[in-house]
């Protein structure tokens, strides 16, 4: 026990390690022991691990996707160097580290590893800046720096690790190493460090290699996961993942400053924080009482940050775990950190200490299958894919704790220096690093859906949430602010402010105006037909009218499951003019879902496509189909008077409690989003708009009636293009 605890492991690590070690469960069972890792045939194929297996199939969907798995670090080394001996320094660790000098190749179908031979050498270009002026100097570094960051990597040819030396001046270099995840990791990077040092020293003093040889490899690990992860340890493995994330919401809904592209793009940028080292301390002493650690204190604030932004009260975070429990794997450099996906569920009478407690039990249980690959967890629970968002989750929390990350190169002072990273893997991520001084804090985002300014003001909500829990176990957390006091005063002054607002404002009524104003002008266009405003209008009249029969009253529910076409947006209409509100149901969703919202939202009729009316329980509503003959009814519109304070429509959003969460939305605050908006984008008649999105997500308003309360033509794009980025193009 003492020889592990003395090893080089960093406070959480220990932390986490006694922990485990004082908890009462059940050794794990014989027949599931991990044997012994041992050399692989190298006269065989050689197999990916479950982990580069992925990275390699996003390269080959998608070369551009491999740029945010990028490993760049740059260090400023000032002092007389020994060119010759760091560069066989750096020789002698890709011939040690068989990870360094691998390519990828295809055998009957499938992925291998391909080794190189170990006097393939260190790819280290040298520039000399040093006859520039100081200015000059600094842009050249930076503009190296980023082309080196960007400049792709080929799985195919390699080599995936790579190294710039730049000359400052006599006495002054800066050294750039990029690596492709595929071959490595952050404890890799330690890894590295530790090894350079010892050589770069042993070489300038003329003496030969003072590490060990190496007795695995990383193949030696692949071709051991691969053999060991079967039968009942994957089934054991499988089976938690399966219960953890079993019904799990699949995509955190954040508010963003623009909505979800059809396919996601890498551009990301960084936003940085602090938090002060008291507050640190406040944090720890706290977690403890709760025998948690001070990485489960921060990890819960987040999770709960995050519940709290999107109105989710169940949410899915990813953290990322060394995956190094074997001694004789801890000195190897390779792709073996793997990604835990933690659930968190947070209801109204959630408190600090029950929150704490509750993800404590979480992550002690996920670390104790952390074995199982996340990508064999995304295949055991076959998650809709979208190349819009990653699967399972899309947010991400890591805390640093690789170890020993510092370089010492005998005669050279080392300063490591930040390199601006451009590219994001996920919508958004926090990364926390501990210091003396406190936590260092950065939230890297994806920049085609938030704003700098959103982020900044997302960090802030995490100090003021986690100084807010620091403050009592027993405060529920749903009260917690998230603002500040400059937040706070900031929002009461736009909130005293007037808003020009039009006092009659319905939904209904401002589509009927415009459909007076232009009744030949084309209002739809589903498949490549098209409908025009008069037509929409006297087709959604009709259906009102049938409703009004059928005794729909002011403020009632009338619940809608349609495909996407014409009907779907004159049932939208014919309900609102009939003083109703609108509960969508999309056809996508599973029966039960569909049962329970039918049941929560007590409709007093339901409508539906006739091909979706066996999968409703409508119970003791009406049932009314859309593609019903109504020409009996009349054209014109409804003699109905409708209050802007009149419920316009329910949306269902995942509650607090897991279950879905009807939330009531009148006429006057769509009123409030058209006209707040007008005067940044003053859409007109000549405004062609698509309806992307499911017509039961809240962005839907925007998009339909953005399109017909303005004169303009809405397109309506079917389900399946917008599934498909190149048919949706078309």
């Amino acid at each position: 026990m003492n020889n592990i605890v003395s090893k080089d492991i960093d406070a959480r690590r220990r932390e986490l390690l006694m922990m485990r070690l004082k908890r009462s469960a059940a050794p794990r069972a014989a027949s599931f022991a991990p044997p012994a890792i041992s050399r692989a045939n190298r006269n065989a194929p050689l197999p990916l691990s479950f982990a580069q297996q992925r990275l390699w199939f996003l390269d080959q969907l998608d070369p551009n996707a491999s740029l945010a798995y990028h490993m760049p670090a740059a260090l400023r080394l000032d002092g007389d160097l020994d060119h010759a001996a760091l560069r066989a320094a750096l020789n002698e660790v890709v011939a040690r580290h068989e990870a360094l000098r691998t390519t990828f190749a295809t055998e009957a179908g499938d992925p291998v590893q391909v080794v190189g031979p170990a006097d393939a050498g260190f790819p280290l270009a040298e520039q000399d800046l040093s006859h520039l002026d100081a200015k000059d100097r600094e842009e050249a570094v930076e503009r190296i720096s980023r082309e080196e960051v960007a400049k792709p990597f080929s799985l195919g040819a390699g080599p995936l690790v790579r190294g710039q030396l730049l000359r400052l001046g006599q006495q002054s270099h800066i050294l750039l190493v990029t690596q492709h995840h595929i071959v490595s990791d952050g404890w890799s990077i330690g890894v590295l460090v530790r090894e350079i040092g010892a050589l770069y020293a042993a070489f300038v003093a003329g003496k030969p290699s003072p590490l060990p040889p190496m007795v695995l490899q990383y193949a030696d690990y692949a071709a051991w996961q691969r053999g060991w992860l079967q039968g009942e340890v994957l089934a054991a493995q499988t089976a938690f993942w399966k219960d953890h994330l079993g019904g799990a919401p699949a995509v955190l809904d954040l508010p963003t400053d623009r909505p979800r592209q059809l396919v996601r793009a890498n551009a990301g940028g960084v936003v940085e924080f602090s938090l002060p080292a008291k507050l640190a301390e406040t944090l720890r002493q706290q977690a403890q009482r709760h025998g948690a650690t001070l990485f489960m204190s921060l990890f819960a604030a987040w999770s709960l940050l995050l519940a709290r932004l999107s109105g989710q009260g169940d949410v899915v975070v990813g953290t990322a775990v060394a995956n190094r429990q074997r001694t004789e794997i801890e000195h190897l450099m390779g792709f073996f950190v793997n990604t835990l996906a933690l659930r968190t569920r947070i209801d109204e009478d959630t408190t600090v200490g029950g929150l704490l407690a509750s993800v404590r039990q979480t992550l002690l249980g996920a670390y104790d299958h952390q074995d199982l690959p996340f990508e064999q967890i995304v295949d055991a629970l076959q998650p809709t894919r979208s190349t819009s968002y990653s699967p399972i989750f899309q947010a991400m929390f890591s805390m640093n704790n690789t170890p020993g990350g510092a370089l010492d190169m005998v005669g050279l002072e080392i300063t490591p220096l930040e390199q601006a990273r451009n590219t994001t893997q996920f919508d958004i991520s926090m990364m926390l690093t501990e210091a003396a001084g406190g936590i260092g804090g950065s939230i890297s985002y994806a920049a085609d859906l938030f704003d700098v300014g959103t982020v900044q003001r997302i960090a802030s909500s995490f100090v003021t949430i986690v100084t807010a829990m620091a403050e009592g176990d027993e405060r529920k957390v749903n009260a917690l602010p998230l603002m500040d006091a400059v937040q706070h005063s900031s929002v009461a002054l736009l909130g005293n402010a007037s808003g020009d607002f039009d006092a009659n404002f319905t939904i209904h009524g401002r589509f009927e105006e415009q459909a007076a104003a232009q009744p030949d002008a084309i209002a739809l266009i589903v498949d490549g037909q098209q409908m025009t405003y008069e037509e929409l209008n006297s087709n959604a009249n009709r259906m009102a009218h049938r409703l009004l029969e059928l005794g729909v009253q002011p403020d009632d529910r009338v619940a809608i499951c349609a495909e996407r076409g014409f009907g779907m947006i004159a049932g939208l209409l014919a309900i609102m003019k009939a003083g109703a509100g609108y509960v969508p149901l999309d056809p996508v969703y599973p029966d039960d879902r569909l049962a329970f919202m039918l049941g929560d939202c007590a409709p007093r009729v339901v409508l539906a496509d006739s091909a979706l009316a066996s999968r409703l329980d409508v119970g003791a509503a009406s049932l009314m189909l859309l593609d019903d003959d109504f020409c009996a009814q009349p054209a014109h519109n409804p003699a109905l008077e409708v209050s802007p304070s009149s419920l316009a429509y329910v949306i269902y959003t995942s509650g607090s409690t897991g279950l879905p969460k009807g939330v009531m939305i009148e006429h006057r605050n769509v009123a409030r989003l058209m006209t707040a908006t007008d005067h940044w984008f003053g859409f007109g008649p000549s405004d062609v708009w698509t309806l992307f999105h499911s017509f039961a997500f809240d962005f839907s308003v925007w998009e339909i009636w953005g399109a017909l309360l303005t004169g303009g033509r809405l397109v309506v794009v079917p389900y399946l293009a917008s599934r498909a980025p190149q048919e949706f193009y078309s």
